[in-house]
């Protein structure tokens, strides 16, 4: 009943950017297989994530399959599908990498992704976002630092609902209720004992 009453009074989720940089004035003029590493803002938390790059024009770009880590990939593109990765996104959609909706992005936390299909993109900004990209030209070579500079890209997702301070209240309440009940009852057993 109190966990009812706790998640009815939670505060609904909503989509939400969780960081971006879209400073670049650069566009490679290669095709470039792309990677970007970020850290999550304070909060509680995001599922349903959903990256993307953003191609020359620049709208919204993906291509192939997108690989997040809690840790620097040392590999190649063509060795991605067998890395131990977070999260595999469903292959992308022309405008963003999908992963699944019960995939998290904790908060306060460094994450690295990485695409395993070429692609021309806008970058060279250099927005605080607490990572940097990284690129090789060819899927048999390593991701190298692109230069301290960042791709243009998105992260978004739905943030976790918070409790009110009305629910703790509630919960709180419930506690304090359900701990009372159990005392009376408790001595009431006692007092019987003692009576015999």
């Amino acid at each position: 009943m109190l966990a009812l009453a706790a998640a009815m009074a939670a505060v609904p989720a909503t989509a939400a950017t969780i960081v971006q940089d879209r400073s670049g004035t650069a566009s490679s003029r290669y095709q470039f297989f792309w990677g970007q590493s970020f850290t999550t803002p304070v909060g509680t938390g995001w599922n349903d994530i959903s990256i993307n790059f953003y191609d020359l024009t620049p709208a919204p770009y993906a291509a192939g399959t997108g690989y997040l880590f809690d840790h620097a990939f040392a590999g190649t593109p063509a060795g991605l599908a067998t890395a131990a990765a977070l999260a595999v996104s469903a292959p992308a959609n022309g405008s963003s990498w999908d992963f699944a909706p019960a995939f998290r992005l904790r908060a306060s936390t460094a994450y690295f992704f990485y695409a395993d299909a070429p692609m021309r993109i806008r970058g060279g900004g250099t927005g605080d976002v607490g990572g940097t990209s990284v690129f090789t030209q060819y899927g048999g070579h390593a991701y190298a630092p692109a230069g301290g500079r960042n791709a243009d890209f998105l992260v978004s997702g739905t943030s976790l609902p918070v409790p009110e301070p009305a629910s703790w209240a509630l919960l709180a309440i419930g506690f304090a209720i359900i701990g009372t009940a159990r005392r009376s009852a408790g001595a009431s057993i006692i007092n019987k004992g003692a009576k015999s």
